[in-house]
Order: C-alpha cells, then structure tokens, then sequence
C-alpha cells in the first residue's frame, strides 16, 4: 500500500533512522543480538544516492554497518541490474548484509542468488511447514537447505510453530 501510494520512502527513512538510534542507544549484545534486520524496497535500493543517504545516518550515529542487516524480497531478485546492483554492492562493501526474504514462495530464481551478494537466506515458512508431512517437500527442503550451505550463505527458517517443525529445522540445522 505504501509504495502504491508514494510514501514508501519516508516510511523506510524514518524507520531506517529509528533503528539506527536503536543501536546507538542500547547494548544489543546483553540480549545476545548481533545485528538488526530491516527491510529495504526496492524502490529505495534504486535510487541513486540512497547509498551515502544511509551512511549519513549510520555515521550520525555512530554504529558499525555490520549491525544492519537489509531483508530484501523477490522484487530485487527479480531486477537484480543498474542502479539497484550498483547500490547493493557499494553498500556491501560498507559492510552490510543482505538478507533474502521468504525463499520457496514464489519465483527466485537460484542463479540470482548466486549474483546477489546475500549473507543470508530466509526459507519461507510454507516450506518449512509443508515438510513435516510431505516427503517431496521434506526433499526439497533438504536440498534446499544443503545448497545455501554449499554457498556459504547461513539459513533461517521462518516461523516454526510446532514440536514437529522444530525437531526438522533442528535435524537440518
């Protein structure tokens, strides 16, 4: 709604700046938290200049960029080029993660992923769920989950819910 509606960018300033004071203001590490994920549009990572807008704020406050982590969806996956390239590893090389939203729920497409430079994979909870009770899904998850590794990207499952999802998630590590 908010990107429809044009205000997506002030939206994502003013949240982008409430976690940076966030982090400046609080010892995370006392909650064992080593850093904060927050979403960033696409509409955003294509601007240019979006990238010295971000390391305006990170130094007014003061915080080191490795404790910001960006969740992306499958909208940059899918326009992985230019502006939006240019920006993710400009910020990359500031030392900011990417993080891939919600994977298995949709079109990603795994050469993408190759491309983008993620740290980080998110298997959307569909998967997860659907692997408790079916075995094509446990397959998929499998292997799924066996390819992340072989990419040197970590892996988080979404939304574990049940004893039974818990002890797969575990089981997969």
């Amino acid at each position: 709604v908010a990107e429809k509606n044009g205000c997506i960018s002030e939206i994502s300033r003013y949240l982008f700046n409430e976690v940076c004071r966030f982090i400046s203001i609080e010892n995370l590490s006392v909650y064992y938290i080593r850093a904060c994920e927050i979403t960033l549009p696409v509409i955003e990572l294509m601007k240019y200049g979006i990238v010295d807008e971000i390391m305006n704020v990170v130094s007014e406050y003061g915080i080191d960029t490795g404790m910001i982590e960006f969740e992306i969806t499958e909208d940059a996956v899918m326009t992985y080029q230019g502006q939006l390239k240019e920006n993710m590893q400009r910020l990359r090389e500031e030392g900011f993660r990417f993080v891939l939203d919600n994977y298995g729920n949709g079109y990603t497409n795994t050469e993408m992923i190759i491309e983008i430079p993620l740290s980080l994979v998110t298997l959307d909870r569909r998967l997860t769920q659907a692997a408790v009770s079916s075995k094509k899904a446990d397959t998929l998850l499998r292997c799924t989950t066996e390819m992340i590794r072989r990419l040197n990207l970590k892996i988080k499952a979404e939304r574990i819910e049940t004893q039974k999802q818990e002890e797969k998630a575990l089981e997969l590590g």
